[in-house]
């Protein structure tokens, strides 16, 4: 219920701020003069397809955890298509330039069992856009990584690190403020429900999120974030980003650090992600990519809750754009276990990405 008050409260007071307007009187027989282009409602609609097909090798060594003991030798080739994603939305311009708002649906694979579709609200806000100050409010795409997204910029071929390991959901349910103090230096702060927009409930828990943009030369970015989800046991993420773009070059590492992971107590990991991306010729480009993740699974605790997932993600490949709105992207992925031995899967894919 706090989180509704407030919710509440910031609505009105952001409302009466954008729509009170004062009354003129023009004297004389002169047309008053028009300060203001005439707004004309619009909007757009979006859609946006990811899909694929790969063919996957995968060695598996059964491993006891406990004694990092190895038996027998597993391994399996697989042959699949697959549609990840499919984004059906529309974003109006609803009353005059600085306010829009947006709905999307996000129907994605579950991944339960078979060739399944589940479709979730993923963005339904408003917002309000000035020079300096923006605000969004209902479920909203928050900022925990949305810079290190857009530098990576292969979203449809895979996840952007903090995003494929569980750091944190891509949209939630709250509200966003970001003001531009200068051209060197921007800061946000978003107040979320903190479940993501796939466990939308009331409930006690809010996550608070702050963050930070430093931009000291054109092409040049540092982003600094921090947030913490309160229960019981809290929820801390720190993260860390550096990237660099000119002329259709672009360079980022991150680094992400959880403490107590879905609140669970010592559910500890942290890791980094490195990627380079070139232009090659006008329609196609190059990319390259590694991931580190780690936990304190592998420090001698008996709780081996990320144990599956500790490891190393090598991705590289080139990108076609026949025409606009449709990359094709050949590539290669390979993950390797943090458990010497244990488990390495190289894969080959061809990903599509569909946008109109």
């Amino acid at each position: 219920m706090k989180k509704i008050y407030f919710l509440a409260a910031f609505c009105s007071i952001l409302t009466a701020d954008i729509f009170g307007q004062k009354d003129a009187a023009q004297e004389g027989t002169t047309p008053p003069v028009q300060t203001e282009e005439e707004f004309h409602p619009s909007g757009s609609p979006e859609v946006k397809i990811f899909t694929n097909f790969n063919v996957s090798s995968s060695t598996l060594e059964n491993v006891n955890i406990k004694d990092a003991s190895f038996t027998t030798n597993d391994k399996k080739i697989s042959k699949a298509f697959e549609i990840q994603r499919a984004y059906f939305g529309y974003e109006p311009k609803i009353r005059s330039k600085q306010i829009s708002g947006k709905v999307l649906l996000d129907v994605g694979n579950p991944k339960v069992g078979g060739l399944q579709m589940t479709a979730y609200l993923k963005n339904a806000y408003f917002q309000y856009a000035g020079d300096k100050f923006l605000v969004k409010m209902g479920m909203i795409g928050i900022s925990q990584f949305s810079l290190q997204e857009g530098f990576w910029g292969h979203r449809y071929v895979y996840k952007s690190f903090q995003d494929a390991n569980g750091f944190g959901p891509s949209a939630d349910l709250g509200v966003l403020a970001n003001y531009k103090f200068s051209k060197l230096l921007s800061a946000d702060i978003s107040l979320l429900n903190g479940e993501g927009y796939k466990k939308v409930q009331a409930d006690s828990t809010i996550k608070v999120a702050i963050g930070a943009t430093l931009t000291p030369a054109e092409g040049l970015s540092f982003r600094a974030y921090y947030d913490i989800l309160n229960d019981t046991v809290d929820q801390q993420t720190l993260s860390f980003f550096l990237g660099y773009s000119t002329n259709g070059y672009s360079l980022g590492t991150e680094f992400n650090y959880q403490l107590n992971n879905n609140r669970m107590r010592d559910h500890n990991y942290y890791g980094f992600s490195v990627y380079a991306l070139g232009k090659i010729t006008k329609k196609m480009g190059g990319f390259v990519r590694y991931d580190y993740l780690t936990s304190n699974t592998l420090t001698g605790q008996n709780d081996p809750w990320n144990v599956s997932k500790d490891g190393q993600l090598f991705i590289a490949g080139v990108e076609f754009s026949p025409v606009k709105g449709i990359k094709i992207s050949p590539n290669y992925q390979g993950w390797a276990s943090n458990i010497s031995g244990s488990r390495f899967t190289s894969s080959l894919y061809l990903n599509v990405e569909i946008k109109f």
